[in-house]
């Protein structure tokens, strides 16, 4: 359960108790010690610092070995590249949620047009990395234009599911009514 924090000073009620206004069934009464909130920010702050430490070291030791084992440049930049194109879709999708996304959108939900935009922009990621994909797995089994017909199905496949079995489908529709996306028309999904 989240629960929100009265900012307000509390007031007692005589039985023992503390009010603090009209919403007190509504909302817990919570207090917290400052110095537990400070302590736990600075253990997040370590941690972050040495999540992006331990990130930059296997960063290095990946080049280093690469370049100890005398490996080839130009296969280890195509190998890198390979890499990016499969992972683009699968952040795209992900950068597409979040802009859809009523928690962090709430103050300035994505209009109609760039919905559509970003939406065409993250089925064509979609297609050229199932194609590469089909490419590399399947080689000359398939002819060019029927491994293009498979990357096509897989991309629109993939994107209907996407707008089907998450709140983005509704909340683009909501885009194009000018609609303010509420989390109540994002959870009735």
């Amino acid at each position: 359960t989240l629960y929100k924090f009265r900012e307000e000073p509390l007031e007692n009620r005589g039985d023992g108790q503390r009010s603090g206004g009209d919403d007190e069934k509504a909302l817990p009464v919570i207090q917290t010690n400052p110095t537990w909130v400070e302590e736990r920010q600075e253990k997040l702050r370590k941690r972050k610092h040495i999540m992006n430490q331990s990130i930059n070291l296997i960063q290095t030791a990946i080049s280093v070995i690469a370049i100890a084992a005398n490996a080839d440049r130009l296969y280890v930049i195509l190998v890198a590249q390979v890499f990016n194109g499969a992972l683009l879709p699968f952040f795209s999708m992900c950068l597409l949620l979040c802009i859809n996304d009523p928690q962090f959108m709430k103050s300035r939900p994505q209009k109609g047009y760039a919905n559509v935009f970003l939406f065409v922009s993250v089925t064509i990621s979609l297609f050229l990395s199932s194609n590469t994909v089909l490419e590399k797995i399947v080689g000359d089994a398939l002819a060019i234009d029927e491994r293009l017909y498979v990357a096509i199905a897989i991309s629109i496949t993939g994107m209907a599911a996407l707008s089907f079995f998450t709140s983005l489908g509704k909340n683009i529709v909501q885009s194009f009514k000018g609609n303010k996306i509420t989390n109540s028309n994002a959870s009735s999904r």
